[in-house]
């Protein structure tokens, strides 16, 4: 008996790209309205594991959020260590598991300066150690368009499915 494993061998990685037997069902200009087709065709009980969204004419998009520099990433390294700190202080305050007869409260303060103290001296590392940026940024994929496509026999019965809601 042979176990198969659940990713192909080789690099470890699924395919990204759809089966070259899958045709487009549809072709449409922004990514809710394909996944608005693909709910329409679970709504009908459409076997919809045959079904891929795919991007056509991928590209990336960085938008600039504005100015940041060695401050602004130790600050926010800080305040991030802080809320952790918080976190895990309330956590033990709550379930009392280090220290009974301390008074409520105090775990959870002990846990924020810890904290602080954690992530300043991370984001100080970082500053110093890291990449040299004098802007935040957010990166996205975008596609000009989508193909929502279908691997299998039941072109027609998706096809009719997606004319009765009037995608297709």
């Amino acid at each position: 008996m042979t176990i198969q494993p659940p990713i192909p061998a080789g690099d470890g990685l699924l395919p990204t790209a759809p089966p070259p037997d899958a045709r487009p069902l549809l072709t449409v200009g922004t990514y809710g309205e394909a996944v608005r087709a693909v709910d329409v065709l679970a709504g009908a009980h459409f076997p919809v594991e045959h079904v891929a969204i795919v991007g056509r004419g991928v590209r990336t998009v960085e938008d600039v959020t504005g100015p940041s520099g060695p401050v602004r990433a130790v600050a926010s390294a800080a305040f991030t260590g802080a809320l952790i700190g918080l976190f895990f202080g309330l956590l033990f305050d709550w379930w009392g598991a280090v220290e009974p007869e301390v008074g409520w409260g105090w775990l959870a303060l002990a846990g924020l300066a810890y904290g602080a103290f954690a992530g300043l001296v991370i984001g100080l590392i970082v500053a110093v150690a890291g990449p040299r940026r004098d802007f935040s940024s957010v990166r996205t994929l975008d596609a000009d368009r989508y193909d929502v496509t279908l691997t299998g026999g039941e072109r027609a019965e998706a096809l009719r499915i997606l004319h009765g809601a009037r995608l297709a």
